[in-house]
């Protein structure tokens, strides 16, 4: 009962109050004010919490989240206005078959969800911190260097992790201990943003001109990544760092195409970039990109740029619970070693042990299957990387023209990718590679393109015009598949070609029945295309959505989650 009671004040009492709050600051209702007190509502109830274990520790359980609720009280009160809309904002989707896909995906990553245990490794730490912070009832045990013993009653806090999600766990534990429904209602945090950012990415379709039957595609686009299902489904914060990043690259293109300052827009994005930073130690590496870009973007006289950028940065302190400063301070310029209680990481032994865990044994494999595994992995991110490069190659050679909005996300996508991924190894900071090799911070950039692809419909109808019709019927020599014999041709070569493409975690057994079935999956659809040519030499890009997004990503769900 008391996970239910805090699961209705951080999904929807905070949410619905903080859209509220924000419309009031504004004056207005707009879809892009909704989308970002959605976004922020429940994150601020674990900056709460935070503030009221440092300031009011060792208090009755209860204490905490009747304050966070008369907080939300008061600001519902004063944004009472707002609270309840006069209209909804959003309609309903055309009917077709992009928002059938969208639809069918959201089902399946929500009841996979609910039947996986939290135990992947990050949300597991974090479900063990949020409990002791709920018996601790207080942060003493943050960023102590006190050896603590390996009994069941000691526990040390792992440095690594913000105290962001942490936080938000505890509300669930401070009365009961980690019950199945209240890990299953924390687990919902994940699926709350993997929603709001499909929404998100809509919206942008919205800014850069798409009609709203056309804006279903860059969803579609961001969701046939196998890679953003799966990291949804264990739990994976980069999901909410994506929302927040995006959210706060929309507010700078708000303020960037005014000459007076919006300081709405200054509050807004100094929140998203702070409580970014309060989720982990990558989103204060946003926060610094993102301030850089808005220092060299906006159009503000130079003094009042400086005083926009202080505003900014003290938001960021504020609203990232200092962790951004302890992030900057302690880790992004720091050489010094993490530790945990009187126990120091071994850099190297680190460094290997990554190395080693995603198979990565010379500089060539850090550079072409960790550095750019978005475009070198196609069976884990998808096609969706590859086909934005193209798009956005050929926009380049035909000097097409980029609007305001696709100029900023491609900015903010090449920072982000050089400090990031680090492909010259220009990093000199002992732990960049973590950042370099790691699919979640590759994945990060996925809905910045999936956003820019909207702005491109002239580039995809460009090249659909200089495919000739009748390539279709070309599929016709896949056809020959659905013969057990010829199937027999393949198996060896393809065996060797994924296991230079990625560490085999099954048996042999597992592959050759894939391969099996992805084989006679290619030979059925490649007949029916065939058959019905007719049809698709009309419909080639929404062939080419199928083919190419839809039904990947359909197989890897089947052959990860259902088999």
């Amino acid at each position: 009962m008391w996970a239910i009671v805090v699961g209705l004040l951080v999904y929807i009492v905070a949410p619905v109050v903080t859209v509220a709050v924000f419309k009031k600051l504004f004056n207005y209702s707009s879809i892009f004010v909704s989308l970002m007190g959605l976004a922020t509502g429940p994150l601020l109830v674990a900056l709460i919490q935070y503030c009221l274990f440092a300031v009011l520790p060792g208090k009755d359980p209860c204490v905490y989240p009747l304050i966070i609720s008369l907080v939300f009280l008061c600001l519902g009160v004063w944004g009472r206005k707002f609270v309840w809309p006069k209209k909804i904002i959003w309609r309903w989707p055309y009917f077709n078959i992009g928002s059938v896909y969208v639809g069918v995906v959201i089902m399946f990553v929500f009841v996979r969800m609910i039947m996986y245990p939290p135990i992947w490794g990050d949300v597991y730490q974090y479900i063990q911190q949020g409990y002791v912070y709920s018996q601790d009832l207080g942060l003493w045990r943050t960023n102590t260097g006190i050896p603590f013993t390996a009994d069941s009653t000691h526990y040390v806090i792992n440095p690594a992790i913000r105290p962001g999600l942490p936080m938000f766990y505890s509300l669930f534990f401070l009365v009961a201990p980690p019950t199945p429904t209240a890990l299953i209602l924390t687990h919902f945090v994940y699926l709350y943003y993997f929603v709001l950012l499909l929404f998100t990415v809509d919206y942008g379709g919205k800014l850069l001109g798409l009609k709203r039957s056309k804006r279903i595609w860059p969803v579609v686009f961001l969701i046939s990544s196998f890679y953003l299902l799966r990291f949804t489904i264990f739990g994976a914060k980069e999901i909410i760092l994506m929302e927040l990043a995006l959210l706060s690259l929309y507010a700078l293109n708000e303020l960037s195409k005014k000459t007076k300052i919006e300081w709405q827009y200054i509050g807004l994005m100094g929140m998203t970039m702070g409580l970014g930073s309060f989720l982990n130690f990558s989103g204060t590496l946003i926060a610094l990109i993102m301030g850089f870009l808005f220092l060299i973007w906006v159009r503000y006289p130079l003094k009042l740029r400086l005083w926009a950028t202080t505003t900014i940065i003290s938001l960021t302190l504020i609203f990232g619970g200092f962790e951004p400063w302890n992030g900057v301070v302690n880790f992004i310029f720091s050489p010094t070693p993490l530790a945990q209680g009187t126990k120091t990481v071994d850099v190297v032994k680190l460094k290997q042990a990554e190395l080693n865990n995603y198979d990565l044994k010379t500089n060539l494999d850090v550079l072409f299957r960790g550095k750019l595994q978005a475009f070198t992995q196609p069976q884990f991110f998808g096609f969706v990387y590859i086909i934005w490069l193209i798009i956005l190659i050929v926009a380049w050679r035909k000097k097409q023209i980029f609007n305001h909005l696709e100029k900023l996300l491609l900015a903010y996508i090449g920072i982000y990718f050089l400090i990031i991924m680090d492909p010259f190894s220009l990093n000199p900071h002992p732990y960049a590679y973590v950042l370099a090799i790691s699919p979640k911070y590759s994945l990060m950039l996925l809905p910045m393109l999936a956003v820019t692809m909207a702005g491109r419909p002239e580039t995809v109808l460009y090249i659909q015009d200089k495919i000739p019709r009748n390539s279709i019927y070309y599929l016709g020599i896949l056809i020959p598949l659905l013969f057990p014999g010829v199937r027999s041709l393949f198996v060896e070569p393809l065996m060797q070609i994924i296991k230079e493409l990625m560490p085999l975690t099954n048996d042999r057994a597992y592959y050759l029945s894939l391969l099996n079935n992805l084989m006679v999956g290619t030979g059925v659809i490649s007949l029916f295309m065939v058959i019905t040519a007719g049809h698709w030499q009309r419909h080639y890009a929404k062939l080419a959505i199928i083919g190419l997004l839809i039904l990947p990503t359909l197989f890897l769900l089947y052959s990860n989650f259902l088999r």
